[in-house]
């Protein structure tokens, strides 16, 4: 993630996996997941045709990149930040977008299978 205010790209770290922290955004992106995705299925959210992994947080590598993500989110938000402007780029069907909206911040997802 790129840190404008610094000018320092942020690269996780695999020491960053083992933390209290990354354990406590871990089960926050969990939980939130699991009831966006029951609420999902419910609603017919995902087209019948839907190529992708239903589930996409315990699929590849979002178990690592959406903790590290939501990481480098709250410690921009904690430099008095209350409202963030976030592009998801390549987003597809997932419960980050909605989830970091429901943090407070404005998200504009985007994808060519959206």
């Amino acid at each position: 993630m790129f840190n404008k205010d610094s000018m320092i790209a942020k690269f996780a770290n695999i020491e960053d996996f083992g933390t209290d922290e990354y354990q406590k955004n871990y089960f926050e992106l969990e939980e939130f997941s699991n009831r966006f995705l029951k609420s999902a299925l419910k609603f017919n959210f995902f087209p019948k045709d839907y190529p992708w992994p239903i589930d996409p947080f315990h699929n590849w590598s979002r178990i690592w990149e959406y903790p590290f993500v939501w990481k480098q989110i709250k410690d921009i938000k904690g430099t008095g930040r209350n409202f963030l402007r976030i592009a998801d780029l390549g987003s597809g069907l997932t419960f980050f977008p909605w989830f970091l909206a429901s943090k407070g911040n404005q998200v504009c997802a985007l994808d060519n299978n959206s």
